[in-house]
């Protein structure tokens, strides 16, 4: 991975680009912008901000604590936060309900605006990508421990608020997971909205816009893999942003090349959290005998299932792509469920690792599992209430933002130089960070998720209570 180095210039972004936060001489960005200038500087109006007819995402737009900014002018004042302009939003007129359509979807919606309204974090880029009839969003929770870093998932959302929601939820689970894994790196996310699937040509083409947004923050973000993009994804968005995590450079010239998957690394993770898992249920953390549900064979269920058969356990794999399901089932020896048995059917450990939001208040009473440790973020729809849910049916719920961070330590402690013995090491750590959390979770009669999450938040000094801090809550 090349990181810029201090001496290296960074561009001044063109027009259209938003660069929120300038790198200092060590190539840290600046800390966070000052709430109080900022709610208080003088509001002006930018030029295609709802103009009659403007296209009001022609430059992209971000929100820092509920207002947004366009991008500054050359030679325009921008004293609040270096490169932006403070503005008000004027929504374009326009009748088309509809979230996605290429006139309509240009104004940000209220939804939207309420979202980042109710958000605790640092700031938001949104840019509407009209060839795509895409969003992008990047969502930067918090700075405390260093620069916001967080993958980039690309998926079809009913609407664009969906994806927005997603980006923010996912930036703060980023903040939990750098932090609850003792790293050095602040929580971000970008989410690439889209209304319909893209052919290759056009998703290649909407990957490389999306570079150049990323490299126009000029390292305020850097990304990575995430839920719809794959490592080829991450070459594509780096011949336009050096911003990217995971990509092999060649210092002659040449297109970068994806170095590191990350997948197989969040697998082991995964394993390791499900080993504590079952050491608190059990009394052991041995799994050779124990049956274990995988839920999305992917690019981390599906390492994740070889891993589980090593350990002699018995494995069960539901996945949307039925086909891809048997394929992993076939090779380990394992069974094949359809999406509808995965809650219902009995099993020792429940493993989500696909999409969010699957333990809530329908499922978890479905659910015949004793323990729950899987890749999916956000894996509680409700934080507080589905903890609770959880607990009250004696279900162990291991913090998925401690389970699921074996991705990122492979990724930074590859790019460190560390050997894999030593990535594999510091990977399996996460099984005495898992123990501890349930053991004290356990100790205080409380749903672990939010026994971590409070334990995590005060050794940032973030105020808020778990739970409460939700989007729009």
């Amino acid at each position: 991975m090349a990181v810029p180095s201090p001496s290296t210039p960074v561009p001044s972004p063109p027009m259209g680009c938003i660069s929120p936060v300038d790198a200092d001489a060590s190539g840290d960005p600046d800390p966070r912008p000052d709430s109080t200038d900022w709610n208080t500087v003088e509001e002006v109006e930018g030029p295609a901000l709802g103009a009659p007819g403007g296209r009001c995402t022609d430059t992209p737009l971000v929100a820092i604590n509920g207002r947004l900014a366009r991008a500054a002018a050359p030679g325009e004042d921008s004293s609040v936060v270096p490169g932006i302009c403070p503005s008000p939003f004027q929504p374009c007129p326009t009748s088309t309900p509809s979230p996605f359509h290429p006139e309509g979807a240009r104004a940000m919606s209220d939804s939207m605006q309420d979202l980042i309204q109710g958000w605790d974090g640092l700031s938001v880029i949104l840019r509407y990508d009209e060839p795509s009839q895409s969003w992008f969003f990047i969502a930067l929770h918090d700075s405390t421990l260093g620069r916001p870093t967080g993958g980039c998932r690309m998926k079809v959302y009913p609407r664009p608020a969906d994806g927005l929601l997603d980006a923010l939820r996912l930036a703060r689970g980023m903040t939990l997971k750098f932090a609850g894994a003792g790293l050095a790196y602040g929580g971000g996310k970008s989410v690439i909205a889209l209304s319909r699937p893209l052919g290759d040509g056009e998703r290649t083409a909407t990957l490389l816009r999306f570079g150049h947004l990323l490299e126009s923050l000029r390292g305020a973000y850097w990304t990575g893999e995430d839920l719809g993009t794959t490592p080829e994804d991450m070459a594509v968005i780096a011949q336009a942003s050096r911003y990217v995590h995971g990509i092999q450079r060649n210092p002659e010239g040449g297109e970068p090349v994806a170095a590191t998957d990350p997948g197989p690394y969040t697998a082991r993770g995964v394993l390791a959290g499900i080993r504590a898992t079952a050491h608190q249920i059990f009394g052991s953390r041995e799994l050779a005998g124990r049956t274990v549900l995988v839920q999305g064979v992917g690019d981390v269920g599906a390492p994740l299932a070889r891993l589980l058969a090593d350990e002699g356990a018995t494995v069960l794999v539901g996945d949307v792509d039925e086909a891809r399901a048997r394929e992993v089932a076939a090779a380990i020896n394992g069974a094949v469920l359809r999406p509808e048995e995965v809650y219902r059917t009995p099993c020792d450990i429940f493993a989500p690792c696909a999409v969010g939001a699957i333990l809530n208040r329908e499922t978890i009473p479905e659910l015949r599992c004793r323990g729950v440790a899987g890749a999916a973020n956000n894996q509680l729809a409700d934080e507080a209430a589905d903890g609770e849910r959880l607990r009250a049916r004696g279900i162990v719920h291991a913090p998925d933002f401690l389970v699921s961070a074996g991705g990122a330590l492979g990724l930074i402690y590859r790019a460190r130089g560390h050997t894999e013995a030593e990535i594999r090491e510091r990977i399996d750590e996460i099984e005495t960070s898992v123990r501890t959390a349930l053991l004290e979770a356990a100790a205080q009669n409380e749903a672990p998720h939010a026994a971590a999450e409070r334990r995590v938040l005060a050794s940032l000094g973030t105020r808020g209570d778990p739970g409460a801090s939700e989007p729009g809550s």
